[in-house]
This record gives C-alpha cells, structure tokens and sequence, in this order.
C-alpha cells in the first residue's frame, strides 16, 4: 500500500483481481497482474472523492519502469473494482511500455463522469466551504506525497500530466499547485493536431487522444513558485 494514512471520511481499500472483475466499463482482466491488489484512496461512504488509484499492469515489455503517475482533471467512475474510459486508456498505454504500476491522480478530486457539469458539483460542495477546503487541500498533499514516496523508494517512474483547461477557478488554482510540485522535472503529456497546448495554455486531457503516437516529454516551469 501506499504509505498516506486516510484520515476522517477517508478509507483506503484494496481488491483481489479476479475474472469477475472484468466487465462492461470494467478492468480488463488480461492487462492486469492478479497477484496485486487494486488500492484506492476514497470517500468512505458515497461515491464523493477519490485522491489515487493505483493499478498493478501486466506489462508487455519487461524492461520498462517501475511506475507511471498519471495526472488528469478529475475522476470519472473508476475505483478499486470499476473502471473507466481514462483509466482504461492509461493501462493500456502502460502495459504497452512496461510500466509495473499505474498511479491516478487528479487536480480535483471529485466524481464526474461529465466535466460540463463538474462546476455544478463543484457548486454544491462550496456550500460546506470547511470540509470542501480541506478536501481540496488534502488532495495537493496527497499528490506531493505519492511523488515523494516514490523517490524514496528509489522506484523508477515517469509522470503523464493531462489536467485539461480547468472549468472552475479552484481547478485552475489546484494545477498552478501542481505545478510548484512538478516544478523542474520531466513529464508526458498528449498533443493535439500538432499543438503542445491548450488555448489557454494547459496539458491536454487523454480521454480522446491518441497516447501511443502523440506523446511529447517536456520539463515543468512553474511560474507560481
């Protein structure tokens, strides 16, 4: 297991791989090793928050790195016993490279299968500003935390960085923290129709880009540091 401690609403739970896992939206049993477990850092009780997802691979070339870290804009469904598009996508693109683990992260933290109506969850969760705060915060920390409990565990691993363009302003402010983490190191990120960015100056989202073919490695400047 990852080494954070959940905290109060938090639960980290683990589940055996087995063929029952896989399913229509599901895992695909065939690209995981079944002697790990799937972990996942959530909301206790309902499907609210997710701070990481980390995915055991069946690697297809043995010689590629221990982790991949993959950041995106905010969970869909997937869990330890389900999937999603996204997380799908990244497994495979691992699995091809060899890479042993897959790590999910996000800058929001929040369930939404549909990003347009992200600002509406969003919106709801302001109303208790404490406890959505401390959820955001939370999140920053754990990101920071995963990366460095990686380095110290002298794991070879490289970073995808696919937020997106942020669609509320926390968003926007959650990568600019990022940013500060990643600041200096070398990650992947996706392009599209030969362009490294954005609009608006950000990573672009995996979900419908082709990871195998446009894939570009570049060094993180944080001018918020």
């Amino acid at each position: 297991m990852i080494s954070i401690q959940d905290l109060k609403g938090e639960t980290k739970v683990s589940s055996k791989i087995t063929k029952n896992i896989q399913q229509k939206g599901g895992y695909e049993f065939s690209q995981l090793d079944t002697t790990r477990e799937i972990e996942c850092l959530r909301s206790s009780q309902s499907k609210k928050f997710r701070y990481y997802l980390k995915v055991p691979i069946n690697t297809q070339n043995k010689v590629g790195k221990d982790i991949i870290i993959a950041i995106g804009m905010n969970p869909s469904s997937a869990d330890e016993k389900t999937s999603d598009k996204t997380v799908n996508q990244l497994i495979k693109h691992a699995s091809r490279k060899g890479y042993s683990t897959l790590i999910m992260l996000n800058s929001l933290p929040y369930y939404e299968s549909d990003s347009k109506k992200l600002p509406n969850v969003i919106e709801a969760e302001r109303n208790n500003f404490v406890e959505f705060s401390k959820i955001l915060k939370r999140n920053i920390e754990v990101i920071g935390s995963v990366i460095k409990d990686t380095k110290n565990h002298m794991l070879t691993y490289d970073i995808f960085l696919g937020t997106g363009d942020p669609v509320i302003k926390e968003g926007a402010e959650s990568i600019h923290e990022i940013e500060k983490i990643l600041d200096g190191m070398d990650v992947f990120s996706t392009n599209y129709n030969k362009k490294n960015f954005t609009s608006l100056g950000y990573m672009f989202h995996p979900s419908r880009k082709n990871i195998e073919k446009n894939t570009t490695k570049r060094v993180i400047r944080s001018p918020w540091k």
